[in-house]
């Protein structure tokens, strides 16, 4: 679990120092207080009293609970697990925390147009880095997964990743077999996406980068600037086609529905203009 909230640190943009930080004392945290996710309120505000009684600065508590806010944030988001305090109790918690997994990214989403802007910048400018943003958002595979993409995979209709310690496959789309088979002719690497000084696979935090700098050069708005975006908006463009809850929990490697019906509640509105469309074609 450490190991994944690490790489949702990195996805989040957050700089290696305070990677280091978080993990430090996310690690100490569970040792003093065990599993923080079935903590009660009270619980979580003993342990304040606890640390102010003992002398330790505010800033520092404050700190300790920034992390937890964040942990508990990942926690739902990633694996939409319900901290137990959320579950229980009906008073307000001691620090905000999110209660829909799919909220934060409302009014977030790239459009078609805007995608199509970033991966034209990209294409214009290194093939690489075009081929990385286009099969992320044409298959809503996580960062780590299409990393994992080797140089033999394009020859590929479907290909084996590890994610959250399991294996599972993702079917190649043709439009990416056939943009990177001469891309990968020409390389010599092990890796699809590789660094052209060192020849290793880049790193998550270099994807998130090449996402950033893309979106700059496309004019996208800041607060859409994030890599996790084209998986959201391979998302709810699958929503918006109609394509059935289940065949797109399967495609996105998640084992429920239970994210993704949240993003259906959100799509509601768009659905329901479809069904008032249709009615309105029968009436006379």
């Amino acid at each position: 679990m450490i190991n994944e909230y690490k790489k949702y640190l990195t996805n989040q943009g957050k700089a290696d120092n305070t990677i280091r930080a978080y993990i430090y004392c996310i690690k100490r945290l569970k040792r003093e207080l065990g599993e923080v996710e079935k903590l009660t309120y009270v619980a979580f505000k003993n342990y304040r009293d606890f640390l102010k009684s003992s002398g330790i600065k505010e800033a520092t508590i404050n700190y300790k609970f920034e992390v937890l806010r964040s942990y508990l944030k990942f926690l739902i988001i990633e694996y939409g697990i319900m901290p137990q305090t959320l579950v229980n109790e009906k008073i307000k918690l001691p620090f905000k925390t999110i209660l829909d997994p799919a909220s934060q990214y409302y009014e977030k989403e790239l459009t078609i147009n805007e995608v199509k802007r970033i991966l034209k910048e990209a294409k214009e400018r290194n093939i690489r880095d075009y081929l990385l943003l286009f099969f992320i958002v044409s298959t809503g595979t996580r960062v780590s997964e299409a990393l994992q993409l080797k140089t033999s995979d394009t020859n590929k209709k479907r290909i084996e990743v590890r994610s959250k310690g399991k294996t599972r496959y993702i079917l190649v789309p043709s439009a990416f077999a056939k943009e990177s088979k001469s891309f990968s002719n020409k390389s010599n690497n092990e890796y699809l996406f590789s660094s052209e000084r060192t020849g290793k696979v880049i790193t998550s935090r270099r994807a998130l980068d090449i996402m950033k700098f893309y979106c700059k050069l496309a004019k996208i708005p800041e607060n859409k600037r994030f890599i996790h975006n084209l998986r959201h908006t391979y998302t709810i463009t699958e929503l918006e086609a109609n394509t059935d809850i289940h065949e797109i929990a399967s495609k996105l490697g998640h084992s429920t529905t239970k994210t993704l019906e949240k993003y259906s509640k959100r799509n509601e509105k768009n659905i329901r203009a479809k069904v008032n469309e249709t009615a309105n074609k029968f009436k006379i």
